[in-house]
């Protein structure tokens, strides 16, 4: 029918197992052209097994608030069974040192962000938290759903999911803007950053078993034998800068043609050609990609842009140099920058 929307689609394949979740909204423009309508993670399961069956669709995140949406859901299965586990087919086995990597093909981890339901042709919505579930029945039931302590006034947002295999170890990251107060009582945001959380449930007396020896990292080639090319700077408001201690910009709001350039420079022994490229991972969806010729040692290769202030709090910039397979210092390959939009 021409109401129903379904979108952010996931899946997983286990076995004779076939998961699928999705965002869904039962009236589209009502969840995005006004806001008394909102979309929720849904999931359902179909088994290969049974004759081609499908489970009856679950709303996974229950959002009742219509002023809020699901945002970036995940839908992660285990892994196959690691070292410690010889019979993943009886994980009790007392054969298997480290039940952890034991795969349970009954368990499934699902993840889902949220943010503010705004009127689609105002745009600027706000990230709120992130929130995880659990099911070790195939779905058929699911744990409550928790979210990571500690968010204060910050935003959350765009998680990553790496369960074990048993599915009792779970590490998590997100992107987590930090907000703060600013000599006007308003919140401001000061920059993004990536976190990590770990949450463990597994048997912390057994023995971690210890993985085979890799390879050793090369020595980096001599300096007349490479290149070192590096970001030297990452420049976002040319005409009139306001620059913090930390090196992040604050620009005026809806400000168009800003002008900003990027710097690269060649420190090692042979000369380079190369690209470098210039884009917002956070905000925006600006991306400039820019080649360059035979940089010598010593030299410099300049690329200026320009950008706009958009219906966004922050933006973060990146830049990229390459290529890197004989480089000295990769470290030095990509640089980033905050700029706040100062309303």
């Amino acid at each position: 029918n021409p109401y129903e929307d379904s979108k952010a689609h996931r899946a997983a394949i286990v076995g004779d197992d076939f998961y699928i979740g999705y965002s869904y909204a039962k009236d589209w423009a009502v969840a995005t052209v006004i806001d008394l309508d909102n979309y929720n993670f849904w999931m359902r399961r179909y088994n290969a097994a049974s004759g081609g069956s499908w489970t009856d669709a679950v709303n996974l995140s229950n959002i009742t608030d219509v002023k809020t949406h699901v945002k970036e859901p995940r839908l992660v299965k285990t892994p196959g069974s690691g070292m410690g586990c010889p019979n993943p087919a009886n994980p009790l086995d007392p054969v298997n040192t480290y039940p952890a990597n034991c795969q349970d093909k009954d368990t499934l981890i699902v993840a889902w962000g949220t943010e503010s339901n705004v009127y689609g042709h105002i745009g600027g919505s706000e990230e709120f938290d992130v929130y995880y579930t659990r099911t070790n029945d195939k779905g058929v039931t699911f744990e409550d759903p928790i979210v990571v302590s500690g968010i204060g006034d910050n935003n959350r947002f765009e998680s990553q999911l790496r369960p074990s295999p048993a599915g009792n170890i779970i590490w998590t990251v997100w992107n987590e803007a930090e907000n703060t107060l600013d000599g006007f009582g308003e919140l401001v945001n000061i920059g993004t950053n990536a976190m990590l959380s770990v949450s463990d449930e597994s048997d912390p007396l057994a023995v971690i078993p210890t993985p085979p020896p890799g390879g050793e990292t090369p020595p980096p080639p001599p300096p007349a034998e490479s290149y070192d090319l590096l970001i030297e700077s990452l420049e976002m408001d040319l005409d009139d800068p306001v620059i913090d201690e930390d090196g992040t910009y604050y620009v005026p709001p809806k400000t168009d043609d800003i002008r900003a350039l990027v710097t690269v420079k060649n420190i090692g022994g042979l000369p380079v050609s190369g690209e470098v490229t210039v884009e917002t991972i956070q905000g925006g969806g600006f991306y400039y990609p820019f080649t360059f010729e035979e940089l010598g040692t010593g030299e410099t290769a300049v690329f200026d842009f320009t950008w706009d202030s958009r219906n966004k709090k922050s933006y973060t910039w990146q830049a990229v140099v390459s290529p890197t397979d004989n480089d000295r210092d990769i470290d030095n390959n990509t640089m980033r920058v905050e700029a706040i939009i100062v309303r």
